[in-house]
């Protein structure tokens, strides 16, 4: 996949949190939800993980969420 910040090629990876949850929070608080891509037994065991792209030349990761 090409950065659409920079055309640099990106790396394929996942952010994992080590035990915990991993949540999206707008700024207010108000609005939240659990970022996970793997299935749920893996989460409860490994933590949650989220597939994603690495931009190394401008430093952007970019992940989708279901």
């Amino acid at each position: 996949m090409k950065c659409p910040f920079c055309g640099y090629e990106m790396q394929e990876g996942k952010i994992c949190a080590l035990g915990a949850a991993m949540e999206w929070k707008d700024a207010g608080g108000t609005d939240a939800f659990r970022l996970n891509s793997e299935p749920a037994v893996v989460a409860r065991m490994n933590g949650d993980r989220i597939a994603g792209y690495r931009c190394e030349k401008c430093k952007k990761i970019i992940v989708e969420y279901q």
